[in-house]
């Protein structure tokens, strides 16, 4: 017997779970724009790093059992 569309779908949940964050140190320019100027380069000296994974965690739907 065929199924309506969407009832065989199961729930998801996604979550972002920071494993390491530090800051690296090194100069670099970097271009935004501003009010004053078109170009907008600034000297930055360090850059913050992130690692993270995505963590999904799907639940199966449950089946009735007669």
């Amino acid at each position: 017997m065929d199924e309506p569309c969407g009832d065989g779908s199961v729930a998801h949940k996604s979550e972002l779970i920071e494993i390491l964050e530090f800051t690296y140190f090194f100069e670099h320019f970097t271009f935004d724009k501003t009010d004053y100027s078109e170009r907008g380069k600034h000297m930055k000296k360090y850059i913050r790093v992130v690692v993270a994974v995505e963590l999904v965690t799907v639940g199966a739907k449950i089946e009735p059992t007669s």
